[in-house]
């Protein structure tokens, strides 16, 4: 106890000590220039980590809506796809089956091509009917005099017993020439009789 000195320090004094203790607990290198480049270097990379942090979160967002949408993307597309694997497998049928028609149809020519060139010609039948020949075109109206009618052979006596001739044509029985009407236009007066008209010729 008598080895130990003791000094009577003000309470101020105290206070004071006890603060610039307790400051250089926070940051011993406080009040120094490699203190304050230190503080400087820790303050920009607390600042850095806080815009890689920012530029993380925004990235992993991102990411989750481009996760989103490919998963849309991908179910529209998926339905398509089977479509279109659809319609190839129906065009490749229809190509089979028109190569396979196109097959038959040539071995059917080819068949009937042969039959014909194998097959001899029939020959005409005997009591068959002519072949039909081309119609002859028809002779023009010749508009030339009439041929005079031809005689009559001997011994020929015709219908009437006349010798071939017609009987003459007159009046008919029991009825005189006078008798016969004269031809006129209906309502016209009776003009004058054969007879008169010969005896006035005859004058």
């Amino acid at each position: 106890m008598d080895e130990e000195e003791y000094a009577i320090v003000s309470k101020k004094e105290f206070l004071a000590l006890k603060r610039e203790l307790d400051r250089f607990k926070k940051n011993p290198l406080e009040g120094s220039e490699s203190g304050e480049n230190l503080q400087a270097s820790i303050d920009n990379l607390n600042k850095s980590l806080n815009v890689m942090l920012e530029v993380f979160k925004q990235a992993a967002e991102d990411m989750k809506l481009e996760e989103h949408d490919t998963g849309m993307v991908a179910k529209q597309i998926g339905p398509i796809n089977d479509k279109i694997e659809t319609l190839i497998d129906q065009n490749q049928k229809i190509a089979k089956g028109i190569v396979a028609i196109a097959d038959m149809v040539k071995e059917k020519l080819e068949e009937i091509s042969e039959k014909a060139v194998s097959k001899p010609a029939l020959p005409p039948l005997s009591g068959g009917p002519a072949p039909r020949s081309a119609p002859r075109p028809a002779a023009p109206p010749s508009f030339g005099p009439a041929p005079p009618p031809r005689p009559a052979p001997p011994g020929f006596r015709g219908p009437s017993g006349f010798g071939g001739g017609l009987p003459p044509l007159g009046a008919p029985e029991g009825m005189e020439e006078e008798e016969l009407p004269p031809l006129g236009p209906p309502g016209a007066p009776p003009g004058p009789g054969r007879r008169d008209i010969m005896s006035g010729l005859m004058k």
